[in-house]
């Protein structure tokens, strides 16, 4: 029995392009139906048994659209064969603009060419904004999205359309029980346009399944939520934290779509503690690159719910303060006379009888130290607790 897939993206002809790509492959195993994101919602359930997206924002308004059992495939884009040729075309001793819809296909196409060892070119991503655009840079380059060029470029390189990542195909398959996906004579020819740039993260979780199953199983003992990314920020692999942290389906969307204060760029970068929002809770961010053979390869990203970390670190204070640890500092070292400093104390007194953490905000040396969680001072059998350590930086 055949079996379906819906196909949605934002725009109908984007949804058909990806259709007649996927129909290369699967045209022989299920019936495809393209719908544009308007369509679903006036529908009031989704009849395929698989649906084929195309970022997270078409994903949220999807799925409560599908069936209950239907399964989810992410849609990525690599770089053809048949187009690397025309890279020679590109400088390297100038900037070249990235022409593309929006930031994030941009960085995905920068980071696809920079992966497949084409690391000489300055690019700079260009999706529309006028009014930014360094308006020196006379050459760009374009994957088939000409729409999109500025028109006083005295030199255009158009690097052609790409098609669907082989990894998205394989993964459908499987999700499909599909083992002889590239079986057919255009399955085959359609496989061989692929210049696959997956050697970076899939380096570093290794090509075999068991081995691959061994840090699925790693990473899904971690405490924290742990997101691991490839160098253009398209999550290839999330553990459970993560997703309830996030609240969402995670695996195949972009960093930046899930995070968006948190923009993941091209190049190496460490953030630590960064704290953002996302659906209205606060998470802390730490963001670390990987780094294969001296190249940029992806991201470990390490989520933790600021609510649970203030959680954690007050049950550890009352630990230290119970094993008999005294404070540093008493509100008797507390030595100004005016008026100000005065009340900042009978605030703090009062706020001493409870258990809630308080931010401390001023100038650095104006003696916030000794009002911080740090130096735990007691008034009968209540903990003082003045800040949150993580947000009280004083020097």
């Amino acid at each position: 029995m055949m079996k379906t897939i819906a196909v949605v993206a934002v725009h109908k002809d984007f949804a058909e392009f990806i259709k007649a790509d996927l129909e290369k492959y699967f045209s022989s195993y299920a019936k495809i139906r393209a719908y544009a994101e308007e369509e679903i919602d006036s529908m009031e359930e989704i009849p395929e048994e698989f649906v084929v997206m195309s970022a997270l924002t078409v994903f949220r308004k999807v799925q409560p659209k599908m069936k209950e059992h239907a399964l989810t495939q992410v849609i990525s884009f690599a770089v053809s064969r048949d187009n690397l040729a025309k890279l020679s075309q590109v400088p390297t001793d100038q900037k070249v603009l990235m022409v593309n819809v929006d930031y994030k296909m941009c960085m995905q196409v920068i980071a696809q060419i920079y992966e497949l060892g084409y690391r000489d070119f300055d690019f700079v991503p260009y999706y529309g904004e006028e009014e930014s655009r360094d308006k020196s840079i006379k050459t760009a380059v374009t994957p088939d999205e000409m729409a999109m060029m500025p028109k006083d470029m005295e030199r255009i390189i158009d690097i052609g359309g790409r098609p669907i990542d082989i990894n998205c195909i394989v993964e459908l398959a499987n999700k499909m029980g599909i083992e002889d996906i590239f079986d057919s004579p255009q399955a085959k020819a359609a496989r061989k346009r692929f210049a696959t740039a997956s050697f970076g993260i899939d380096r570093v979780l290794s090509d075999t399944k068991d081995k691959n199953e061994q840090i699925k199983t790693l990473v899904e003992l971690i405490q924290d939520g742990i997101i691991l990314t490839d160098s253009a920020g398209t999550v290839l692999l999330s553990n459970k934290k993560a997703r309830s942290i996030l609240k969402t389906e995670i695996d195949g969307f972009n960093a930046d779509e899930l995070l968006p204060d948190l923009p993941i760029t091209v190049e190496a970068e460490t953030t630590s503690n960064k704290v953002v929002v996302v659906d209205g809770k606060d998470i802390v961010v730490d963001v670390s690159p990987i780094i294969s053979d001296d190249r940029y390869t992806g991201n470990i990203i390490t989520l933790k719910s600021f609510e649970e970390t203030e959680e954690k670190q007050h049950g550890i204070r009352a630990q230290i303060a119970r094993a008999g640890h005294g404070a540093r500092y008493t509100f008797g070292d507390i030595v100004g006379l005016s008026s100000q400093i005065q009340e900042c104390v009978k605030v703090a007194v009062r706020m001493a009888k409870s258990d809630s953490s308080v931010l401390i905000m001023g100038e650095s040396g104006t003696g916030k130290e000794v009002f911080c969680p740090e130096h735990t001072q007691w008034i009968g059998q209540k903990q003082a607790e003045f800040c949150r350590s993580q947000l009280c930086r004083y020097s």
